[in-house]
């Protein structure tokens, strides 16, 4: 089978650079969300396939892409990739226009998941041609090309509240072709601190926000040293951080508001009560020191809880075999620094892992890329995993 595998998905290689040129020239930046040309593009290759191609129309124009391949009685096996970007920096060159460069592809979302999604198509191709030869592949393979990864998550959760669901799901982020086995979490809030304005030239009149909101970002700070001591081998600390602010009018007003941004990231089996417990602890150190001001909450709506599959469960056993099987290489579990989809799919009950080409850390540069041949082993695993699964 691993042969059959290698010639379905080797077919293609010639164009990969050229699909995943065309998948980055389209612009899916999120804000403010542009993800519907790429889903098109997915969802017609999808119909040349076959499948049975579904969008979901999450908000106007902004679509979930669904494509199911039905290849008989087995397990349901999803492979969920998101279609946005996060927008295009500014620099001596456009991101929308991909450059290849010494076998890696250059442009906004080539790592970041357009070379995930693009690997999942593939694989879905070299599914189809198999079939066709009679390779026994067994299940059902499902594509969800979902928007709005990079805010809130919307896509998969409304993909999980509206279907498919399936018995297994990979979601396609970068990880160097290692196992990742779970995501840290996320807790994030807006601080709007209250003051009272007054004319500059007596701030004795005045209570003065920004004050404030600058104790509370020192104490932020302090509060991310700290949490360095708590390492675990998989994910590493956790971490927080003060990284947005506002406040003020004019120069010669004390300022009566500011608003400062806060970003906790959560290690399985931390939640978001215990980062609430954590800041309000800071807030009302700060309101002991500055009385006249009040402050409250708000709920930014990117939140994702934390997520961790068994090391030992059939779907990441599966997974590292897959991969060892493709690469050759000593398969080792990994965890992951940033949030992913992978929270709403497991709180929906669908077994899920994290896996693709690129690595975390180009995501979101100015020099983002993708190894092209990473693309091409990133399909072998997962029509290799879909396999495995199906035995």
């Amino acid at each position: 089978m691993h042969g059959s595998i290698e010639d379905a998905v080797g077919a293609q290689r010639d164009r990969i650079g050229l699909d995943l040129s065309a998948l980055v020239r389209l612009d899916s930046q999120n804000p403010p969300g542009r993800e519907e040309a790429v889903a098109r593009f997915v969802g017609e290759r999808l119909k040349e396939l076959g499948a049975q191609v579904d969008y979901q129309w999450v908000q106007p124009g902004r679509p979930n892409v669904i494509g199911v391949l039905d290849f008989g009685p087995g397990p349901r096996v999803m492979l969920n990739a998101h279609t946005d970007t996060v927008p295009v920096t500014p620099g001596d060159r456009d991101l929308l226009e991909p450059v290849i460069k010494d076998g890696n592809l250059y442009g906004r979302g080539a790592c970041d998941d357009k070379g995930g999604l693009l690997a999942m198509l593939i694989a879905c191709t070299a599914a189809v041609r198999m079939n066709r030869d009679g390779s026994g592949l067994a299940g059902t393979l499902i594509l969800a090309g979902v928007m709005g990864e990079e805010a809130s998550g919307e896509g998969t959760r409304h993909l999980v509240e509206h279907g498919p669901l399936a018995d297994f799901a990979v979601v396609g982020e970068p990880t160097e072709l290692k196992p990742v086995l779970g995501h840290k979490g996320s807790w994030r809030k807006r601080l709007i601190i209250h003051g009272r304005a007054a004319h500059s030239s007596d701030p004795r009149l005045g209570a003065n926000a920004i004050y404030g909101a600058a104790m509370v970002a020192l104490e932020v700070e302090q509060l991310n040293a700290a949490l360095q001591d708590t390492a675990t081998p998989l994910f590493g600390s956790p971490a927080v951080s003060a990284n947005v602010v506002h406040g003020g009018k004019q120069v010669i007003i004390i300022a009566d508001t500011c608003e400062l941004e806060i970003d906790r990231r959560l290690l399985p089996g931390e939640t978001d009560d215990d980062a609430q417990v954590e800041m309000d602890g800071i807030l009302r150190r700060m309101l002991d020191r500055y009385p006249e001001l009040t402050a409250e909450w708000i709920d930014l709506g990117m939140g994702k809880k934390p997520s961790v599959i068994e090391s030992d469960s059939v779907l990441a056993m599966s997974l590292k075999e897959s991969i060892q099987s493709v690469t050759g290489d000593d398969v080792s579990d990994t965890g992951f620094s940033g949030g992913t989809d992978m929270t709403f799919l497991m709180e929906a009950g669908v077994p899920t892992i994290i896996f693709g080409p690129g690595s975390l850390t180009q995501a979101h540069s100015f020099n983002e890329h993708v190894p092209l041949h990473e693309i091409e082993k990133a399909a072998r695993v997962y029509l290799e995993l879909f396999d495995r699964l199906g035995r």
